[in-house]
Protein backbone atom coordinates (compact mmCIF):
# COMPACT_ATOMS: atom_id res chain seq x y z
CA UNK A 1 0.00 0.00 0.00
CA UNK A 2 2.73 2.30 0.79
CA UNK A 3 4.15 1.23 -2.31
CA UNK A 4 1.28 2.82 -4.34
CA UNK A 5 1.16 5.88 -2.79
CA UNK A 6 4.76 6.80 -3.70
CA UNK A 7 4.60 5.66 -7.08
CA UNK A 8 1.79 8.01 -7.47
CA UNK A 9 3.30 10.55 -5.43
CA UNK A 10 5.77 10.28 -7.79
CA UNK A 11 4.05 10.05 -10.62
CA UNK A 12 2.68 13.76 -9.71
CA UNK A 13 5.37 14.91 -9.04
CA UNK A 14 7.15 13.73 -12.67
CA UNK A 15 3.54 15.60 -14.23
CA UNK A 16 4.03 18.73 -12.62
CA UNK A 17 8.11 19.36 -13.80
CA UNK A 18 6.91 18.35 -17.42
CA UNK A 19 3.52 20.53 -16.99
CA UNK A 20 5.61 23.53 -15.86
CA UNK A 21 8.92 22.78 -18.39
CA UNK A 22 5.75 23.08 -21.13
CA UNK A 23 4.14 25.93 -19.46
CA UNK A 24 8.33 27.91 -19.64
CA UNK A 25 8.86 26.56 -22.99
CA UNK A 26 5.14 27.81 -24.19
CA UNK A 27 5.29 31.31 -22.36
CA UNK A 28 9.26 31.41 -23.73
CA UNK A 29 7.49 31.05 -27.40
CA UNK A 30 5.14 33.67 -27.01
CA UNK A 31 7.23 36.34 -25.48
CA UNK A 32 7.99 38.66 -28.69
CA UNK A 33 11.35 39.58 -29.86
CA UNK A 34 11.50 43.04 -30.91
CA UNK A 35 13.77 44.67 -32.78
CA UNK A 36 14.70 48.95 -33.18
CA UNK A 37 14.65 50.63 -36.22
CA UNK A 38 17.79 52.09 -36.96
CA UNK A 39 16.91 54.63 -39.83
CA UNK A 40 14.69 55.12 -42.31
CA UNK A 41 13.30 51.75 -43.81
CA UNK A 42 11.12 50.15 -46.50
CA UNK A 43 8.74 47.07 -44.99
CA UNK A 44 8.71 44.62 -48.35
CA UNK A 45 6.58 42.10 -49.69
CA UNK A 46 9.90 40.43 -50.67
CA UNK A 47 12.98 39.74 -48.75
CA UNK A 48 15.16 41.30 -51.86
CA UNK A 49 16.09 45.14 -52.20
CA UNK A 50 15.82 45.15 -56.02
CA UNK A 51 11.98 46.22 -57.71
CA UNK A 52 10.01 44.54 -54.65
CA UNK A 53 6.93 45.99 -53.42
CA UNK A 54 7.23 48.94 -50.45
CA UNK A 55 4.08 48.04 -48.12
CA UNK A 56 5.27 50.99 -46.00
CA UNK A 57 8.04 52.92 -44.45
CA UNK A 58 9.57 52.68 -41.45
CA UNK A 59 10.74 55.86 -39.01
CA UNK A 60 13.48 55.52 -36.99
CA UNK A 61 12.74 54.26 -33.70
CA UNK A 62 10.07 52.11 -34.52
CA UNK A 63 9.85 48.95 -32.71
CA UNK A 64 9.33 45.98 -34.77
CA UNK A 65 7.95 42.18 -33.70
CA UNK A 66 11.06 40.23 -35.07
CA UNK A 67 9.74 36.82 -36.48
CA UNK A 68 12.57 35.07 -38.64
CA UNK A 69 15.91 35.97 -40.51
CA UNK A 70 17.16 34.35 -43.61
CA UNK A 71 19.75 35.19 -46.27
CA UNK A 72 20.07 38.80 -44.21
CA UNK A 73 16.45 39.96 -44.26
CA UNK A 74 14.25 40.14 -41.07
CA UNK A 75 10.69 38.87 -41.21
CA UNK A 76 8.64 41.50 -39.10
CA UNK A 77 5.43 42.45 -38.09
CA UNK A 78 4.83 45.96 -37.44
CA UNK A 79 1.20 47.51 -37.02
CA UNK A 80 -0.29 43.93 -38.00
CA UNK A 81 1.47 44.19 -41.13
CA UNK A 82 3.94 41.51 -41.83
CA UNK A 83 6.67 42.01 -44.50
CA UNK A 84 10.38 42.14 -44.84
CA UNK A 85 13.24 44.47 -43.45
CA UNK A 86 16.60 44.28 -44.55
CA UNK A 87 19.16 43.28 -40.88
CA UNK A 88 20.88 47.14 -42.34
CA UNK A 89 17.98 48.69 -40.84
CA UNK A 90 17.59 46.66 -37.44
CA UNK A 91 19.39 48.08 -34.42
CA UNK A 92 22.76 45.43 -33.33
CA UNK A 93 21.05 44.37 -30.00
CA UNK A 94 21.74 41.63 -27.26
CA UNK A 95 17.58 40.65 -28.06
CA UNK A 96 18.79 41.02 -31.92
CA UNK A 97 21.65 39.07 -31.71
CA UNK A 98 20.39 36.32 -29.37
CA UNK A 99 17.56 36.19 -31.77
CA UNK A 100 19.37 35.05 -34.96
CA UNK A 101 21.60 32.68 -32.91
CA UNK A 102 18.46 30.87 -31.95
CA UNK A 103 17.01 30.11 -35.30
CA UNK A 104 20.39 29.57 -36.56
CA UNK A 105 20.63 26.67 -33.95
CA UNK A 106 17.39 25.72 -34.10
CA UNK A 107 17.83 25.19 -38.20
CA UNK A 108 21.27 22.95 -37.39
CA UNK A 109 19.05 21.16 -34.67
CA UNK A 110 16.38 20.46 -36.85
CA UNK A 111 18.40 19.69 -40.02
CA UNK A 112 20.53 17.11 -37.87
CA UNK A 113 17.24 15.51 -37.22
CA UNK A 114 15.77 15.32 -40.72
CA UNK A 115 19.12 13.64 -41.50
CA UNK A 116 19.05 11.28 -38.90
CA UNK A 117 15.24 10.57 -39.71
CA UNK A 118 16.12 9.98 -43.20
CA UNK A 119 19.59 7.54 -42.47
CA UNK A 120 17.49 5.77 -40.07
CA UNK A 121 14.83 5.35 -43.07
CA UNK A 122 17.27 4.19 -45.59
CA UNK A 123 18.75 1.64 -43.07
CA UNK A 124 15.44 0.16 -42.65
CA UNK A 125 14.39 -0.17 -46.25
CA UNK A 126 17.95 -1.38 -47.39
CA UNK A 127 17.18 -3.94 -44.29
CA UNK A 128 13.67 -4.86 -45.66
CA UNK A 129 14.83 -4.96 -48.88
CA UNK A 130 18.18 -7.17 -47.93
CA UNK A 131 15.90 -9.73 -46.03
CA UNK A 132 13.18 -10.15 -49.24
CA UNK A 133 15.99 -10.44 -51.88
CA UNK A 134 17.76 -13.47 -49.65
CA UNK A 135 14.73 -14.99 -49.31
CA UNK A 136 13.56 -14.90 -52.61
CA UNK A 137 16.87 -15.60 -54.05
CA UNK A 138 19.20 -17.78 -51.01
CA UNK A 139 21.81 -16.00 -48.86
CA UNK A 140 24.57 -16.05 -51.82
CA UNK A 141 22.81 -15.23 -54.59
CA UNK A 142 21.25 -12.33 -52.73
CA UNK A 143 24.46 -11.12 -51.21
CA UNK A 144 25.75 -10.82 -54.67
CA UNK A 145 23.12 -8.72 -55.89
CA UNK A 146 22.88 -6.52 -53.03
CA UNK A 147 26.35 -5.70 -53.78
CA UNK A 148 25.47 -5.03 -57.57
CA UNK A 149 27.91 -8.15 -58.81
CA UNK A 150 27.00 -8.85 -62.37
CA UNK A 151 27.50 -13.12 -63.56
CA UNK A 152 26.99 -15.27 -66.37
CA UNK A 153 23.75 -17.83 -65.08
CA UNK A 154 22.69 -15.12 -63.23
CA UNK A 155 18.41 -14.70 -64.12
CA UNK A 156 16.90 -12.07 -65.69
CA UNK A 157 14.86 -10.90 -62.46
CA UNK A 158 18.13 -10.92 -60.38
CA UNK A 159 19.23 -8.21 -62.70
CA UNK A 160 15.41 -6.05 -62.47
CA UNK A 161 16.64 -6.04 -59.17
CA UNK A 162 19.66 -4.45 -58.98
CA UNK A 163 19.22 -1.83 -62.11
CA UNK A 164 15.12 -1.95 -62.56
CA UNK A 165 13.72 -2.51 -66.02
CA UNK A 166 15.75 -2.58 -69.12
CA UNK A 167 15.66 0.37 -71.20
CA UNK A 168 14.58 -1.55 -74.14
CA UNK A 169 14.42 -5.25 -75.04
CA UNK A 170 15.50 -6.64 -78.30
CA UNK A 171 14.17 -9.95 -79.83
CA UNK A 172 15.90 -11.70 -82.99
CA UNK A 173 15.43 -15.69 -84.01
CA UNK A 174 18.36 -17.23 -86.34
CA UNK A 175 16.06 -20.23 -86.71
CA UNK A 176 17.16 -21.41 -83.00
CA UNK A 177 14.33 -19.95 -81.06
CA UNK A 178 14.21 -16.66 -79.70
CA UNK A 179 17.56 -14.98 -78.71
CA UNK A 180 17.19 -11.81 -75.87
CA UNK A 181 19.12 -8.24 -75.71
CA UNK A 182 18.24 -6.50 -72.71
CA UNK A 183 19.89 -3.25 -72.69
CA UNK A 184 19.99 -0.21 -69.64
CA UNK A 185 21.56 2.69 -70.97
CA UNK A 186 22.71 4.12 -68.11
CA UNK A 187 24.82 1.64 -66.81
CA UNK A 188 27.83 0.00 -67.75
CA UNK A 189 28.10 -2.90 -69.05
CA UNK A 190 24.34 -1.78 -70.60
CA UNK A 191 23.16 -4.77 -72.41
CA UNK A 192 22.65 -8.51 -71.68
CA UNK A 193 21.80 -11.51 -73.51
CA UNK A 194 20.23 -14.82 -73.21
CA UNK A 195 17.11 -16.83 -74.66
CA UNK A 196 13.48 -17.65 -73.30
CA UNK A 197 14.81 -19.00 -70.09
CA UNK A 198 15.98 -15.84 -69.33
CA UNK A 199 19.42 -16.59 -67.67
CA UNK A 200 22.24 -14.39 -68.34
CA UNK A 201 24.87 -15.69 -71.07
CA UNK A 202 26.59 -12.89 -72.15
CA UNK A 203 27.11 -9.29 -71.48
CA UNK A 204 28.84 -6.24 -72.98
Amino acid sequence: MRTIFIFSYVGFFLIGINTFSQDSIEKRTLRPNLGVISTYSPLTEDPTNNGTTIKRYLEKGDTVELIDFKDNFFTVKFNKKVGYVWYYYVQESEVVNNFIDSLQNYRITSQKRIDQELEMKKTIAFQERKKRIISKYGEIAGNRILKHEIWIGMSLEMLKEEKGLPTHVNVSNYGSGNEYQWCWDDYTPSCFYGKSDCIITSYN
